[in-house]
């Protein structure tokens, strides 16, 4: 794996916090067959280069009290393979508490 990453974190107000990170990676496959279904006469070559992948992450927390605060988190993910067909990709969105006792 090559792997980079930035991150970024600001406070709004002294209530209110944003933070985020995108990253970016890379990882090189080598060898193998790829097979597609279930019919064996379907199987191409060798499997070879680069796997990219981007993620992203933003989180907007709120702290409402000192043991109480709410955040919304958005991710996107996608990873891409040297293959056309293997292309995964995800927008995720999270709305949640959190209560320390």
């Amino acid at each position: 794996f090559n792997t980079v990453t930035a991150q970024w974190q600001h406070s709004l107000r002294p209530d209110l916090m944003l933070d985020s990170s995108i990253t970016y990676a890379t990882q090189t496959q080598t060898g193998g067959e790829q097979c597609f279904g279930t019919l064996l006469s379907v199987c191409g070559g060798p499997n070879l280069g680069d796997s990219t992948s981007y993620f992203a992450t933003t989180v907007l927390t709120h702290t409402l009290t000192d043991s109480l605060s709410t955040h919304v988190r958005f991710s996107f993910s996608d990873r891409m393979s040297p293959l056309v067909i293997d292309r995964f990709y995800q927008s995720l969105v999270l709305v949640g508490f959190t209560k320390t006792f």
